[in-house]
């Protein structure tokens, strides 16, 4: 089972950097320096864009973390891809660890705003056995979204989807903005 627990750490700082400890360890505001100290090298994915395959709190089955960090505020969105999650066609190890990520984020941050779990109606991928397939075909969607109007630990909203790569293997992708 995948284990996310502790996404975001209520911990905070010593007195010169008052920012607090937010999702795998990682800084809101922190700049491009500070977080190469604690990971190393990031790998340039566009504007502001970088990936690294660690995190200064690392979790198991994550293979690939992506930051937004601006030159002028640091550190705004950190995103987390797992690894493939081995499921069958209905998909159902994929759904229980979509689920179990769920609950650990509302323990963490309250029931989310909105949660979707729906197939596109008239969809002719609507059998039991098909629930990956509809989801290759982009007519399926499971993901859950908070948003806060105060920040909740630097957090202001926290998007969580399941993803189709094969009708056998899936992902759970996580992000939080600042």
């Amino acid at each position: 089972a995948m284990v996310f627990g502790g996404l975001a750490s209520a911990q905070t700082t010593s007195t010169v950097d008052q920012s607090p400890t937010g999702p795998f360890g990682f800084r809101c505001g922190a700049s491009k320096q500070a977080i190469t100290g604690l990971v190393g090298s990031l790998k340039d994915e566009g504007v502001n864009e970088y990936s690294t395959a660690t995190a200064p709190t690392p979790f198991p089955n994550v293979g690939y973390y992506r930051l937004t960090i601006s030159p002028t505020q640091g550190l705004l969105k950190v995103s987390a891809e797992t690894n493939d999650i081995d499921t069958d066609t209905n998909g159902a190890e994929l759904i229980s660890q979509f689920h179990t990520v769920e609950a650990d984020l509302t323990k963490q941050y309250g029931k989310p705003a909105r949660q979707e779990d729906s197939l596109t109606p008239g969809s002719i991928w609507a059998g039991e056995d098909e629930w990956t397939l509809s989801y290759m075909k982009k007519e399926r969607t499971l993901s859950s979204h908070w948003v806060f109007s105060t920040p909740n630990q630097c957090v202001t909203s926290i998007d969580l989807t399941a993803e189709v790569s094969s009708q056998t293997t899936g992902a759970i992708l996580i992000g939080f903005e600042f």
